[in-house]
């Protein structure tokens, strides 16, 4: 234990070694600004975050936008490229991801080219118009053509298994105008997932029973195809209008779970679910400068969704079976205003409202109608400001959620305060404070009273007089940047009362019923240390990020858990070649009743680009059987353990090719944004 601190120790010495040499040198070459401090550096620091340009090495060695980003090392931000994901690695907000200020997915990164990339705003105090529970904003700022076009093709697939993500896309440019096609097919192999878990059950009468059960997928492989067309229209300084239009075709072939039960019970038991959504989405989005100061922001978003769903089982002395149809209507409007003071202060309002109505007609022994129809209102009002080494923002946010649920009404009131204060401590650290109340609503899955059978001894059902939950997030920070080199030390801390988790279950002639309700209360604590630095003339970008986590649950509940664990990233260049290397030690994480267990998971992959052509080749989660979660379950009267995986995953091969072309005159974008419409569907699964 001794030498692991002291290898500990000696890491944060080598980050922190230069910077204390360098720091009078430093703060003599910077030059003040009103906005940022120039340093000669591709990280520069500002009063909302950093400003990260990508290095001639990175551009060369990416294949595509995602992949530039992966290279970046931005701080507490793991970019998985093989699954296409980005998450936050600090307490339990979410990343905005902005192109160009519109919010965007992970194929408007991919279908950005490295050269395309100017510079990534990481905004550390995001404002309330992006919604609740946001830990940053990550805004990619490209340039585009005047007249010509861009196109590309990214392809990832497994060489050890059925595992396949690929996709093409267009960009046409003519002076004002951009139009844009987007194509994406993924393919998943179910047949190597699994499941393991020991379950107890402890009935009323005193009887004990001890149930094993080894499940194994068959059937079809899940497919999903994603297309989109997309408009835009700007006239520099004045306005934008953006337009977008898609259908996303999302299919699980029915598929048959096989589970072997033994110990008190033996028998043999298959479920079989089968789903399948088709999805059409519409966005428009308008932006007026009406003056220099100020500017007026409009969207509206239309979401379609139809929905089919199957789940039954059979075993030996019982089976079950239940179909769902559902449609989904949404509609999303926006209107922001924002006006600009002198030296970055600034002023927000808007309104945002939406309307849904969602229709699932459930087919079983008892037959169940759900329609809800919700609206949704949100008002906001935000200012940002500063002066000398202080910078703030202040902002409160108030929402009215209305549920009409069959015959039943519920409204919900919550409120959004947030505060965030940034103080400079001379020219290479700044410290923060940040506060934010959020509250979480009930899903509609959650809300529906539909009683579903699990198996011959587990009944589920949902509960429709559930409430919202408000969380109260505390973050206190130290963050510290030079040339090569950038660390944070952090602290989180977060309360959420009257949590949504599962109930105590019932039993009842040997059947136990599973509902959820209100009533725990979640205490999380999170201390951690990010640090990142290049070497070698930046040949060598490396970073790693110890955090300690604790979380508490009380009231209905009564448990704890802490963990240690680990994130280190690696990627170093010669010449053509590029190497990368990322490793993440297991996790945990405890919710209601739940203690979710995170198997640690790997990837190395070597890679090589010439010209607009990239490959790269990999294995992900090496020396592993595939396992991703073991969740166990605190219960008086059914407690268990199960672990969920997929041997897809484990030891899992892959070879990645990227190639793009971009031809033509490139210039400024306008900034822009973007807003989702409402997809759940709401179905109980």
């Amino acid at each position: 234990m001794k030498s692991i601190a002291a290898d500990f120790l000696r890491i944060i010495f080598l980050f922190l070694l230069p910077a204390v040499a360098q720091a009078q040198q430093d703060s003599i070459k910077n030059i003040s600004l009103p906005e940022i401090e120039v340093s000669g550096d591709n990280i520069i620091p500002k009063k909302d975050g950093y400003i990260f340009f990508p290095t001639q090495s990175q551009r060369d060695h990416a294949g595509n936008g995602l992949d530039l980003l992966e290279q970046m090392k931005l701080p507490g931000v793991h970019i998985d490229f093989l699954e296409k994901s980005m998450t936050y690695t600090r307490g339990k907000g979410r990343i905005v991801m902005l192109v160009n200020n519109i919010e965007s997915s992970m194929e408007d990164i991919l279908s950005i080219t490295p050269e395309q990339f100017t510079k990534v705003e990481y905004i550390t105090m995001p404002g309330l118009k992006y919604g609740s529970n946001v830990a940053i904003v990550i805004n990619v700022h490209t340039r585009k053509e005047d007249i010509g076009v861009a196109l590309g093709v990214n392809t990832m697939n497994a060489i050890t298994a059925n595992y396949n993500d690929d996709g093409g896309w267009v960009k046409l440019f003519n002076k004002r105008s951009t139009l844009g096609v987007d194509y994406k097919f993924k393919l998943n192999d179910v047949t190597k997932a699994f499941t393991h878990k020991d379950e107890d059950l402890f009935f009323t009468n005193g009887m004990k029973l001890h149930r094993h059960r080894e499940g194994r997928y068959s059937g079809g492989n899940y497919q999903l195809n994603d297309f989109s067309l997309s408009y835009n229209y700007t006239l520099p300084n004045r306005r934008v209008l953006d337009i977008r239009i898609g259908t996303v075709a999302d299919r699980f072939p029915k598929r048959i779970l096989n589970e072997q039960i033994t110990g008190g019970e033996n028998f043999l038991m298959q479920t079989i679910t089968y789903s399948k959504e088709l999805r059409t989405h519409m966005r428009l989005y308008y932006n007026e400068k009406i003056t220099a100061k100020d500017q007026l922001t409009t969207s509206i978003a239309f979401a379609h969704l139809n929905n089919t769903y199957e789940r039954g089982f059979h075993m030996p002395s019982m089976e079950n079976l239940y179909n769902v149809n559902g449609i989904k209507h949404s509609l999303y409007g926006e209107v922001d205003y924002q006006h600009n003071f002198l030296n970055e202060q600034r002023f927000n309002i808007g309104y945002q409202q939406s309307v849904a109505r969602t229709r699932n007609e459930y087919l079983s022994s008892s037959n169940y109608l759900l329609e809800i129809n919700n609206n949704s209102q949100y008002i906001y009002a935000q200012y940002t400001g500063g002066f000398r080494y202080l910078y703030y923002s202040i902002g409160i946010g108030a929402s009215r959620e209305h549920f009409h649920q069959n015959s039943a009404s519920h409204t919900f009131y919550s409120f959004r305060p947030r505060f965030f204060l940034q103080y400079k401590l001379g020219p290479l650290f700044q410290v923060m404070y940040s506060f934010e109340r959020t509250s979480t609503l009930p899903s509609i899955a959650e809300l529906t009273a539909f009683i579903h059978r699990i198996d011959n001894r587990f009944i589920a059902q949902g509960n429709p007089h559930l409430k919202p939950f408000n969380t109260d997030m505390h973050t206190l920070g130290l963050n510290f940047q030079r040339k090569g080199a950038i660390a944070s030390l952090y602290g989180i801390c977060e309360y959420s009362r009257n949590l949504i988790s599962s109930n105590e279950v019932a039993e009842y002639n040997g059947v136990f019923w599973n509902t959820i309700g209100n009533g725990s209360h979640l205490r999380h604590y999170e201390l951690g240390l990010y640090m990142g630095k290049s070497f070698f003339n930046e040949a060598l970008n490396v970073y790693v990020e110890p955090k300690y986590s604790y979380d508490c649950v009380a009231g209905n509940l009564h448990n704890s858990n802490g963990i240690f664990s680990l994130q280190f990233g690696a990627t170093a260049y010669c010449k053509q070649w590029s190497m990368n290397v990322y490793y993440r030690s297991a996790n945990e994480s405890l919710m209601g009743s739940y203690l979710t267990y995170y198997y640690p998971s790997s990837d190395f992959n070597i890679g090589y680009k010439r010209q607009n052509l990239s490959i790269k080749m990999g294995v992900r989660n090496i020396f592993s059987d595939g396992a991703t979660t073991r969740t166990r379950r605190f219960s008086a009267f059914t407690p268990s353990t199960e672990i969920v995986g997929n041997k897809l995953f484990g030891n899992m091969i892959y070879l990645s090719l990227s190639w793009s072309l971009f031809k033509g005159h490139q210039i400024n974008i306008h900034q822009m944004r973007n807003v989702n419409a409402n997809i759940d569907a709401g179905i109980v699964k």
